[in-house]
């Protein structure tokens, strides 16, 4: 049978009535338990904040999770989580090089202010998306510029609902 190596060589075998041996994870129990629900064939389950999914998404990538990564995935397209915070939904998905999800999260930051709130949640899940400055930037210009586009066309004689 297969045993977890204990610490020390020099230590005596344990009584059958000790502790049980463990591994000490550094997630808490909501990322850990939200990883175990999506690889058990059970109810998937329900990822309430964007914090949990930006936890549970570096968590399998550390543990090389694929096939959670790929369940984690359809979450970023969720209308709520779009809606809550495009950017934070953005930096996810440039991360993990999802560009269909980067593009989604790109056009649900027109439909609302993209202005990050100095929260510590948004923060840390931007430093640990690997989302610099300069991204949040070229956001921003790229929002601006479609912003102008549109309405250069809605003003513009090409649009049949300008009147002369």
């Amino acid at each position: 049978m297969l045993s977890l190596p204990q610490p020390g060589t020099n230590t005596p075998p344990p009584e059958p009535s000790s502790r049980i041996p463990s591994i000490d994870l550094p997630e808490n129990s909501s990322v850990l338990e939200t990883i175990l629900r999506l690889i058990y064939p059970m109810v998937q389950p329900h990822i309430e904040n964007i914090r949990l999914l930006s936890d549970v998404f570096h968590a399998a990538e550390k543990y090389d999770m694929q096939g959670v990564i790929s369940t984690l995935r359809l979450h970023l397209q969720q209308t709520r989580f779009l809606e809550e915070n495009p950017v934070l939904i953005f930096a996810l998905a440039c991360r993990f090089q999802f560009v269909a999800e980067a593009k989604a999260a790109s056009r649900a930051s027109l439909m609302s202010s993209i202005k990050l709130h100095h929260s510590k949640n948004a923060e840390e899940i931007l430093e640990q998306a690997g989302f610099k400055l300069r991204d949040y930037m070229a956001l921003h210009a790229l929002r601006d510029r479609r912003i102008t586009q549109m309405q250069e066309y809605l003003d513009g004689e090409g649009f049949e609902g300008v009147s002369p």
